[in-house]
């Protein structure tokens, strides 16, 4: 498990390519030859690491609005998802000071 800190900002490879197919969001990974479906949350979570504006802690709290749910069950969430992309090699932590990508 990955300690997260709601200042933590991320980066995503920028060789993925999205798409929308039949009402779902898909990325694919073509170094590696895999596929990822993306839900509502995690399609969110995606375009706001995308995006670079906002970091974890902000993540949640527009998720917990969006969805009416808590900010630390939203913040759970995106830890969650996140963890699962730095697993995956699809993104990466970025440093203190450091512009996401």
């Amino acid at each position: 498990m990955i300690n997260f800190k709601p200042s933590d900002r991320f980066s995503l490879r920028h060789d993925l390519v999205v798409e929308e197919v039949d009402g779902e969001v898909i990325v694919l990974d073509l170094a590696g030859n895999k596929y990822f479906g993306l839900n509502g949350v995690a399609y969110e979570i995606w375009q706001a690491i995308d995006e670079g504006d906002r970091d974890l802690g902000g993540m949640a709290e527009s998720i917990a609005e969006s969805y009416e749910i808590s900010v630390e069950r939203a913040r759970s969430d995106a830890e969650a998802f996140i963890e699962q992309l730095l697993e995956s090699g699809l993104a990466s932590r970025v440093d203190d000071g450091e512009e996401p990508r």
